[in-house]
């Protein structure tokens, strides 16, 4: 069969017995297909069997993992050009072990300004990615005027106002004066929901009255009603679909006490 040769007698990665189209295909189901790592090489086996190869022919979930690393790295490393109008978006990743990684994006003003839809990841380039196992204000700040000394100072840099994030741009600021702070817009409105809401007795009671309506509801025949599960992490930047379903749940009350029912609908749906 023609993809045969394309596919498994093609040219090989260097150090690898797999071609460069099997990776280069399975990188892009990743990439632009919104596939997972563990699909994508599933998918990779499938493939290889179809076109008369053997299932263990296709990529191992680590292998698209490593092949996207590396992918990732040598975008980091190519990056070398320097701007003066750039916003950086920073933030710290999900801590693993007692490590977590500062990771730095830059996008031009001028790109920005021109952009007709929100922000996607294919409009920002990856300036750095540093490890380490202490943060805080000064360490930020180090890692900033690093960065800086490679890639210019920016024109603003945008963060969540984390602690350690604060205080590491203040300082940066007291050196590069021009370089404005600015606050995450998701961040802030959650924070600000937090303040009115946090200490509410009638949302609290909300809450409790939810969790308890869940367990109650789970596993009956009225399961599909159950609300939904609240975030234990970012809590307050995840609430509508509790509000959401607060509001249908309402809508649905007030159909049951008034009768405008249809009869297969009060069949399924216990009054009580």
């Amino acid at each position: 069969m023609p993809l045969h040769g394309e596919l498994l007698d093609a040219p090989k990665v260097p150090g690898s017995s797999f071609s460069i189209q099997l990776v280069v295909l399975v990188l892009r189901m990743v990439i632009e297909g919104a596939v997972s790592m563990r699909a994508a090489s599933r998918i990779s086996g499938l493939i290889c069997e179809f076109i008369g190869g053997h299932r263990f022919d296709g990529l191992s979930h680590a292998t698209v993992q490593n092949y996207l690393l590396r992918v990732g790295l040598d975008q980091i490393d190519k990056a070398t050009e320097t701007c003066s109008d750039r916003v950086w978006i920073m933030d710290h990743m999900i801590a693993a072990g007692s490590l977590k990684c500062l990771i730095v994006l830059g996008i031009s003003a001028d790109v920005f300004a021109k952009l007709d839809r929100p922000l996607e990841h294919r409009d920002v380039d990856v300036l750095t990615l540093i490890p380490t196992e202490v943060s805080n204000g000064a360490v930020v700040n180090d890692q900033l005027m690093e960065l800086a000394g490679r890639r210019g100072v920016p024109l603003a840099i945008l963060t969540d106002r984390g602690s350690d994030l604060k205080k590491g741009v203040e300082l940066f600021q007291q050196t590069h004066p021009e370089t404005i702070s600015l606050y995450d817009i998701v961040h802030l409105a959650s924070r600000l929901i937090w303040k009115r809401l946090g200490k509410e007795d009638r949302f609290s009671q909300y809450r409790q009255a939810c969790c308890q309506c869940a367990n109650k509801l789970r596993q009956s025949p009225l399961a599909h009603l159950k609300p939904p599960r609240p975030k234990t992490k970012a809590r307050y930047m995840n609430l509508d679909p509790e509000i959401r379903w607060g509001r249908r749940a309402l809508w649905l009350l007030d159909r049951v006490r008034g009768g405008d029912l249809t009869d297969r609908q009060k069949k399924r749906l216990d009054r009580e």
